[in-house]
């Protein structure tokens, strides 16, 4: 599984009916081409994969596929949760279908924000 692919089809699905919700890229963007050397900044380094906002609420869905939670990304979630806002991190599990992965993640944030109150 694609990471990619994994991250689409969560967020296909958050966006059926919990809140409003869009893929994140973070980083830095350099453009080559026509307009070559134009730099675009998405979100700060280590931002998650998803973004959303439920009743108000700031949630970050982060996705994993294979690789490890880098440390840019732990501190992120620290800032997301001092900030008050919800951050999950969700992994993709070998052993389950896709479609029981993204069940799982739909499961992991709706306890989020069961956890919030929401």
């Amino acid at each position: 599984m694609r990471e990619i692919d994994f991250q689409k089809g969560i967020l296909d699905a958050l966006n059926t009916s919990r809140g409003l919700w869009w893929r994140q890229n973070a980083g830095l963007a350099i453009i080559k081409g026509k307009r070559s050397g134009r730099a675009f900044q998405g979100a700060p380094e280590g931002a998650a994969d998803i973004a959303g906002i439920v009743n108000g609420h700031h949630v970050e869905v982060e996705v994993k596929v294979k690789a490890p939670h880098r440390p840019k990304q732990k501190e992120w979630e620290e800032k997301v949760h001092r900030a008050g806002g919800i951050y999950v991190l969700v992994r993709y599990d070998p052993k389950l279908t896709r479609w029981e992965n993204i069940d799982r993640a739909l499961q992991l944030v709706d306890q989020a924000l069961a956890d919030q109150g929401l």
